[in-house]
């Protein structure tokens, strides 16, 4: 995922808004850095969903389009000598392609990120809904919302990393 680690957010901002949260700064700063946080978050998030997204779709088009192009080749076209070497090169396309998505495993990883982004929204709008007051507890309590979602997207993709790895 070394594409999208200008993405993360920087240990530091996480122990500015402690600090700031827990010193009772001003509603400007903490609404200021909760706001950096939550916007590095949903970014990075939003922007891991798409990546595996289109990754899984262009595979899956390539697997569903190799066979039917093998089928062209093979029937349609007069010169089948010419030809035997296209369809091994597209029969091997096509199950590579097959192999790279259950490898990569990108539509577990897209509905993984894509459910981080939903329940990332989701604390965002209670804590709007209960006011986004700069009050301590509420800013403390939408902090460790964000922290526990995140926390947990990683050991699930770290979960699913080292089942991955564990596939005879």
């Amino acid at each position: 995922m070394a594409l999208f680690d200008r993405y993360r957010i920087e240990p530091k901002h996480i122990t500015e808004l402690r600090g700031l949260i827990e010193q009772d700064r001003t509603e400007v700063e903490v609404k200021k850095n909760i706001q950096i946080i939550f916007d590095h978050y949903t970014c990075w998030y939003r922007l891991a969903a798409i990546t595996n997204r289109h990754l899984y779709l262009i595979f899956s088009i390539v697997t569903v389009l190799c066979p039917v192009l093998i089928l062209y080749f093979n029937y349609h076209l007069t010169e089948k000598s010419v030809w035997t070497h296209a369809i091994a090169i597209t029969s091997a396309i096509g199950a590579l392609a097959s192999g790279v998505i259950q490898v990569f495993r990108w539509l577990d990883h897209w509905t993984q990120y894509r459910s981080a982004i939903e329940r990332l929204k989701h604390a965002g709008e209670t804590y709007v809904c209960n006011g986004a007051d700069p009050d301590s507890s509420k800013v403390r309590k939408f902090y460790d919302s964000i922290m526990e979602i995140v926390i947990n997207e990683n050991a699930q993709w770290d979960k699913t990393q080292r089942e991955t790895i564990k596939r005879p």
